[in-house]
């Protein structure tokens, strides 16, 4: 039939799609990607894979956010959408507007470098972290507590949702969940490298890219039982950083100066990479 004849096309054309991306033939992708726009009155045949390689091979204009002195070691997208929050080597806390990159913000945080940065559920409230870990008032531009410390520079935290736990990492030692409001902490077993943690399912699972004695892995966790739901080694080999998207099971990783798409599950495990960027990613943040 002529649905089935499409459907096999399309399956055709976005195997092509990720062969020209993979040779960085961004025009290419595109010209294959319009093929599969419906025409009126046709069934809409794109999936979640046609979307994320539009986005990657698409060119938005490059906006360039300056103000730290040295380099940014972490950035959130505010859930607001209309503001950039990032910390850095200056130990500062800035928060920029999105659309033109002017500062708005500025909190002197601490003498060291910052390297953490947890985005604010509540839309208030940052957490940061070097060796310790503290919470901020954005609108006050105040210290509100020290939540803990670790004995080596805490690479990532992330609040929960809810607002109720914070998750922090360690590179030499294994991820906490803090609780907030009487700081009971729990222990995931993340071995090292805690560069990266990612909540989804609304928060009941933690995703991280870790290292472990098998060697790099991506790996879950159910946050109310501590429990690992899900342990596979991504395709990109070392990747340290690892953003969930707004289909489950997809995930955008970060190697050296490649963005990858990886989709994991028990049966399959898939992965496609960017054309390089001008220089090693630090971090990712989606809006």
């Amino acid at each position: 039939s002529r649905q089935s004849l499409r459907q096999e096309l399309y399956a055709l054309n976005m195997r092509d799609a990720f062969e020209a991306w993979d040779k960085q033939r961004a025009d290419e992708v595109r010209v294959i990607l319009h093929r599969q726009i419906p025409a009126t009155g046709e069934d809409d045949l794109r999936t979640f894979p046609w979307y994320a390689l539009q986005a990657l091979s698409s060119r938005p204009p490059l906006l360039v956010m300056r103000g730290h002195d040295g380099p940014a070691r972490e950035v959130a997208v505010h859930p607001d959408g209309r503001r950039i929050i990032s910390v850095g080597d200056d130990g500062t806390i800035r928060t920029c507007d999105v659309t033109t990159g002017h500062p708005l913000a500025t909190i002197d945080a601490s003498d060291k470098t910052l390297n953490a940065l947890a985005n604010p559920p509540d839309g208030k409230t940052v957490a940061t972290g070097n060796s310790t870990l503290c919470r901020w008032d954005l609108d006050s531009a105040e210290r509100i507590d020290q939540v803990a410390e670790f004995e080596t520079t805490i690479e990532e935290a992330v609040f929960s949702p809810d607002g109720r736990y914070l998750i922090a990492g360690s590179r030499d030692q294994p991820a906490r969940v803090i609780a907030l409001r009487d700081k009971t902490v729990r222990v995931l077993e993340t071995n090292t490298g805690n560069e990266s943690f990612a909540l989804s399912d609304q928060g009941r699972t933690l995703t991280a890219v870790c290292e472990s004695d098998d060697g790099c892995r991506l790996r879950s966790w159910d946050l109310a039982t501590g429990e690992i739901v899900e342990d596979v080694a991504p395709e990109a080999t070392g990747a340290h950083l690892a953003v969930t998207t707004s289909r489950p099971g997809y995930f955008l990783l970060a190697q050296d100066a490649r963005i990858w798409l990886q989709c994991s599950t028990e049966e399959t495990s898939l992965a496609r990479r960017s054309s390089p960027v001008p220089a090693k990613i630090i971090d990712l943040a989606l809006s």
